[in-house]
């Protein structure tokens, strides 16, 4: 088979495939597949925006728990600190 005519099966065959995507896609059967797939596509954005949410929330509370842990090492840090200058203060006097 030469190059022409392999171009030309291929087209052939390409404008086959375009005719009968574009028969079924008009057809009642393509319409109930396109409803079909525009459900599940708004079942996956829904499932998507929902795990989206649950993360923001998870992040949210992770961050509060750090702060608290934060906060509680500073106060810590500056009792062991202020009581240290205590303790220093009283080697010297």
């Amino acid at each position: 088979m030469n190059d022409n005519s392999k171009l030309v099966s291929s087209l052939l065959l390409g404008a086959a495939a375009g005719a009968a995507i574009a028969l079924y896609l008009t057809s009642e059967n393509g319409s109930k597949f396109r409803q079909s797939v525009s459900d599940k596509a708004g079942d996956l954005l829904n499932d998507l925006k929902e795990k989206a949410e649950m993360g923001k929330d998870a992040v949210a509370s992770m961050t509060d728990k750090f702060s608290a842990v934060a906060n509680d090492l500073t106060k810590k840090a500056t009792t062991t600190t202020s009581n240290a200058g205590k303790t220093a203060a009283e080697m010297y006097v």
